[in-house]
Formats: structure tokens, sequence, C-alpha cells
């Protein structure tokens, strides 16, 4: 069965659980680590992209919404073949983010950031 209209907020849970039938029994052998690899190689192919590409000027035709589509595709099989739900996930992304909200920051000079963790900064 071939989806082709773009879901709506209501429908995003369900095309989660689509995905992560269809990739449980497309892909039988692999493992939570294994979905994380395939997503590191696609995040590569998208810095690739952004790097060769003025902000916000990409062509529409090489439709970079696919490959971020990818990563996420990727994440939720290994969420799944982690034993956790999307919910369970979810309810700590919330709780996460209260915690970052409260965090300092600081410009790591190459468009990411780091928290200050004991008045260093995180990997310091």
């Amino acid at each position: 069965m071939e989806r082709k209209q773009m879901p709506n907020g209501a429908k995003i849970a369900s095309t989660i659980h689509w995905h992560i039938e269809w990739s449980a029994a497309t892909f039988p052998k692999g493992t939570a680590k294994g979905a994380l690899l395939h997503a590191k190689r696609e995040i590569e192919e998208v810095i690739k992209e952004l790097d060769n590409t003025p902000e916000f000027g990409w062509d529409l035709n090489k439709n970079i919404a696919t490959e971020y589509a990818d990563i996420l595709g990727c994440v939720f099989d290994s969420i799944n073949r982690a034993g956790l739900t999307i919910d369970a996930v979810f309810v700590a992304y919330y709780a996460k983010l209260q915690i970052n909200k409260d965090r300092k920051w600081r410009d790591n000079g190459d468009g990411s950031y780091s928290h200050i963790k004991d008045g260093r900064p995180e990997g310091v």
C-alpha cells in the first residue's frame, strides 16, 4: 500500500508506526545501533549538501526534505528496535527541553552550541 498524501498533525503518529512496521518487516535483522549507523550516513549526506549550498538556497529538485525524512525514519526505527515507544521518547524530549531551557550555552564557532557544565563547556 503506497501512501502519497502528506500527513497532517493527526496522522503523524500513524505514519511513524506505519514506518516502524514496514522497517521491521523489510529489515528483520536490523538493530537499534544499525539504524543509528544508517542515520549517521544520512546526516553526513545532509551536511555535505548544506556545505555546498547557500543557507536556505538549496535546489528544491534535490528535495533535501527527503534526506531529513530518511534521518527521522532511521531514528524512529532505532527507538523501536531499542524497545522504547515513540510516546516515551517524546515525554523524555519534552522533559529534556525543560532542562535545556535552563542551561547556559556556549557558541562553538561552527554553527553549533554546547551547554556549559560546572563552569566549562560540555566536552572540555
